[in-house]
């Protein structure tokens, strides 16, 4: 009497894409995080309408805005990754069920080869490596950043720390009055006019000399000091004894000084910036190949068990 074949095992079904994990919203997640800091931005852009924002404000405003772009990619393609790795695996194991020897061929096909070895039943709890190694990713943006700042303060560049100010080279004229002071060679081409408070609009003040103006230009860059704004550079032609005269509210106050710190600080600010961006964009990136590494390890591991039983 011939033995009777086993039965076949029923082919697992198609996989539905509805159910695959992560679920097609985090598409929208993800799709949504650069209209989420530029609505941001905005809101903090109108505010300074109102208030005085800070100047770190504005920082985190651009670092956000500038890192929700490879944020919502990596969230995106990482979704992508994850979702079709799964799919494949399941249509996959769909297809070696119906191929395998006695599995759902036709009848009438010999078996081929040696058995196929199935996929072990590994809880997900088991699965290496573990899920918690997920909660690792999301330190990287933070972490690198803090490294850049570290390095910014090591090398004297990082402009949150920096206390420099700039030095006087004249006494503070408090609304309507004059002062004398005397311009050196070396501060020809790096002087200018700070004003508080800061919201001073209209400078009433003007230089002579016995020989020369000092007059007005465009400031080169933008400096706080104190309650101070720097509102104009001066362009002095030589050295000398010079005589400023203001003529302003009683709450305003004018003090001619070098614009050297200035320039300084707009160096630290741009290195600043530069490095938070690097940092930020690096973290970013190690945080995508991270996710991405630990999901498809995840993804492969009953396969990779079955291969080495």
């Amino acid at each position: 009497m011939s033995e009777t074949p086993p039965a076949p095992h029923a082919p697992p079904p198609e996989p539905d894409p509805k159910t695959v994990r992560p679920s097609r919203r985090w598409y929208w997640i993800g799709g949504s995080l650069l209209p989420a800091a530029l609505l941001f931005t905005v809101v903090v852009l109108t505010l300074t309408e109102w208030y005085d924002v800070p100047f770190w404000v504005g920082l985190i405003c651009i670092v956000l805005l500038v890192l929700s772009v490879p944020a919502s990619l990596g969230v995106v393609i990482t979704t992508y990754a994850v979702r079709a790795n799964r799919i494949s695996r399941a249509r996959a194991e769909r297809a070696r069920v119906i191929n395998a020897p006695h599995g759902y061929p036709s009848p009438m096909a010999p078996p081929v080869g040696p058995p196929v070895p199935r996929t072990p039943a590994i809880p997900s709890a088991d699965v290496r490596p573990r899920r918690r190694w997920f909660l690792l990713a999301p330190f990287f943006p933070p972490v690198l950043v803090g490294v850049a700042l570290l390095l910014l303060s090591l090398f004297g560049m990082n402009a949150f720390t920096s206390t420099e100010t700039p030095g006087p080279r004249s006494d503070e004229v408090e609304g309507y009055g004059s002062t004398t002071f005397v311009v050196d060679s070396e501060d020809l081409d790096s002087l200018g006019l700070y004003v508080s408070p800061r919201d001073a609009e209209e400078v009433t003040c003007s230089f002579e000399e016995s020989y020369t103006l000092i007059r007005f230009a465009e400031r080169p860059v933008g400096h706080s000091w104190d309650d101070r704004r720097l509102m104009y550079s001066l362009e002095v032609s030589s050295p000398g004894e010079y005589t400023m005269t203001c003529q302003g509210p009683s709450e305003a106050s004018y003090v001619v000084a070098e614009t050297r710190t200035a320039h300084e600080d707009d160096r630290r600010g741009a290195t600043t910036f530069l490095a938070l961006m690097a940092g930020a964009g690096l973290g970013v990136l190690a945080m995508i190949a991270t996710v991405i590494t630990i999901g498809v390890r995840r993804g492969t591991y009953r396969e990779r068990m079955a291969r080495g039983a």
